[in-house]
């Protein structure tokens, strides 16, 4: 594996319904922060920033990880 988006790539294959992040209010499993991940992916107004340097403000929470993967 060469990167972090392998490595959960592999978990979430490997070991689809433990717990990859949680906080005080949600839970994902490794397989639904694939999912979360790859729908907040096709949301256009990221594919547009793609490659470009863009500013994120967000408090902690599992659904930060899921953005950002």
């Amino acid at each position: 594996m060469n990167n972090v988006l392998e490595y959960l790539e592999h978990a979430a294959s490997a070991f689809p319904d433990k717990t990859a992040v949680a906080d005080r209010d949600n839970k994902f499993t490794f397989s639904r922060l694939q999912q979360v991940s790859d729908e907040l992916a096709a949301v256009p107004a990221i594919k547009e920033n793609s490659g470009k340097a863009v500013g994120v403000v967000a408090g902690r929470s599992a659904w930060v990880i899921a953005f950002f993967m």
